[in-house]
């Protein structure tokens, strides 16, 4: 840009434009828990997103990971989106693989019976497994 003063136009200015990226990180739902063994579906997908193993840097996947889940432990992903060509930051995601928690059965025991006494079936447990022994 120039000005003109008493006829004389002077020495041009650089004026610099910066345009930065107001693409924001996608909201993200953290964490998401599995327990040790456990079937694990992909992270939920983003809209044009990109999803990295690391906070910066590497390369983007465009496909959602599926997280695994064979050792208790915690790992991030991180997960960015693209607007009108612009990729904003990385939200991330903390995929918890913990060890399993499920308490055993509440039961009434001893069963008495009297011998020669007809014996009835024992009280069904939801999602229950029937075992002869303690362990093995």
């Amino acid at each position: 840009v120039s000005q003109t003063l008493n006829g004389c136009e002077g020495p041009r200015a650089e004026i610099k434009v910066i345009v930065t990226c107001a693409t924001p990180a996608p909201t993200v739902i953290s964490p998401v828990n599995y327990n040790v063994g456990a079937t694990a579906t992909a992270l939920p997908t983003v809209a044009s997103g990109l999803w990295y193993d690391a906070a910066t840097g590497g390369i983007g996947l465009a496909t959602a990971p599926t997280p695994s889940t064979v050792t208790v432990g915690t790992k991030s992903y991180f997960v960015s989106q693209t607007l009108n060509g612009c990729e904003g930051p990385r939200a991330e995601i903390k995929v918890i693989v913990g060890a399993c928690t499920t308490p055993a059965p509440t039961v009434v025991s001893p069963v008495n019976y009297n011998v020669g006494a007809t014996a009835s079936a024992l009280p069904a447990v939801a999602n229950g497994l029937w075992y002869d022994a303690a362990a093995g």
